[in-house]
């Protein structure tokens, strides 16, 4: 079987439009050296590619391996743990490079590096591991036209002796797909499908919003097999947002064990969460409102994130409004709330420590603490600053919670009837429910 047939081409991928332009640089180098190594320019020796799974790592590895046409000797922890039982660890991974070393230039792929070092989520490394591939890397037997790539999930799980320059060159991270990229890859992964809207594409790459690329391809392709299994011939929102939700909540159960006034009570919740969007004027897309039942997930309130690393102070306190909706509206209709609030709860308290504690938006100033991966400060803080800075978080899920009983109180006629619709269909589109909030204003 050919290369080509084999390795995808830089064409192939999406998304990675600036990582390919250096790597065509890089191939120029590799393959014209003469006129860079006359004024004194180095190779690089090694390339790096980490970031999230499913994001096209392993992907250019083999679009750069078939650009290049060069031999490749793919090194992962599964095919080296089976021979290092027989020849020792260090006589396997010799074996490799004198084997890449034999036809000359070559590359030693790397897979899941973190893995075949040994590093664990402690930091710890095997030692030995390491510094026999530092000796292979740059030792006193010297691999020339060599080229090491190595591509890993655990970026900071790496020793720092390893990823250093001298040894690793080029570093690339591959974070998740931004709207472009996942509009670009709907098109191509949905290329002989018709759409029944000319917008269908921008608002599912919204919805698509945090998934990585072989997620996408994924729901692309189940929404395509709902399309078929009805009998369609176009594919719509609804389509790709219930392949989303399948993926990221799972299957939905349709044997239904909730009496009507559990699904009610869902249903209120949820309606207030797409009620009090609609007045604070939320910035990011409403997409549906659900109360099917998904593993753990009750019934939920879908929105399509457009406001991000722009968001003002204004946009968050509105996004945790909207999320202390729910519980607001438990309060309002029946004097008491449920455990189905947890998670908005904790959602809106993360963004109001956020906003306290690293992004200056509260009444203790442009101040911003070292963050932890739980989200709490690392630095040593005496009582008095922990203290007003617990306090600023109240004041401000108070001010978020009281402004969202007053939505909810001033449309509360309007949220139970637009509940009880939601009771009765298990699923509402943002359309149908402004249908709903048309109607009733016609009424009233």
């Amino acid at each position: 079987m050919s290369t080509a047939a084999l390795y995808p081409m830089f064409d192939d991928i999406i998304g990675l439009d600036e990582e390919i332009e250096e790597l065509k640089l890089l191939i120029e180098m590799l393959q014209k050296p003469t006129q860079y190594k006359e004024i004194g320019i180095s190779l690089p020796k090694g390339i790096l590619l980490h970031g999230k799974p499913g994001n096209g790592k392993t992907l250019l590895a083999r679009a750069l391996v078939n650009e290049l046409s060069l031999p490749v000797h793919l090194v992962t922890t599964a095919n080296v743990e089976q021979k290092v039982a027989e020849n020792g660890f260090k006589e396997n991974l010799e074996s490799i490079f004198d084997k890449a070393a034999e036809n000359t230039p070559s590359i030693i792929f790397f897979d899941e590096f973190d893995s075949f070092l040994g590093c664990d989520q402690f930091g710890d490394v095997d030692k030995d591991r390491l510094n026999q591939t530092l000796t292979l890397l740059d030792g006193f037997k010297q691999y020339d036209d060599i080229i090491i790539m190595a591509a890993t999930n655990n970026f900071d799980a790496l020793p720092a002796a390893m990823i250093r320059s001298g040894r690793f060159d080029k570093k690339y991270h591959f974070s998740k797909p931004n709207q472009a990229s996942r509009v670009k890859a709907i098109n191509l992964y949905c290329s002989n499908i018709t759409f029944d809207q000319s917008d269908t594409v921008e608002s599912v790459g919204y919805i698509m919003e945090g998934l990585s690329i072989a997620d996408i391809k994924q729901v692309c392709n189940d929404a395509m097999i709902k399309m078929i299994k009805h009998n369609k011939k176009t594919l719509n929102e609804a389509d790709f947002t219930d392949a989303v939700d399948r993926l990221t909540l799972g299957i939905w159960k349709m044997n239904e064990d909730r009496d009507d006034e559990t699904l009610l009570k869902i249903a209120i919740h949820e309606t207030a969460h797409a009620m009090v969007h609609q007045v604070v004027g939320g910035k990011n897309k409403f997409v549906r409102l659900s109360i099917t039942k998904h593993e753990q997930i009750q019934g939920f309130f879908r929105k399509a994130l457009l406001v991000k690393n722009h968001a003002t102070k204004k946009d968050i306190m509105n996004e945790i409004t909207i999320g202390l909706a729910g519980y607001a509206a438990e309060k309002v209709f029946y004097g008491d709330v449920s455990l189905g609030s947890s998670s908005d709860l904790r959602t809106a308290s993360d963004m109001a420590r956020k906003m306290v504690e690293h992004y200056g938006m509260s009444d203790l100033g442009p101040v911003s603490f070292a963050i932890n991966n739980e989200g709490y400060p690392v630095d040593k803080l005496s009582e008095t600053t922990k203290g007003l800075m617990d306090e600023q978080i109240k004041q401000i899920m108070h001010t978020c919670e009281q402004r969202a009983m007053n939505i909810v109180l001033e449309h509360q006629k309007t949220i139970e009837l637009i509940a009880k619709e939601l009771k009765e269909r298990k699923l509402m589109s943002k359309n149908e429910f402004e249908h709903l909030l048309n109607q009733e204003a016609i009424t009233t």
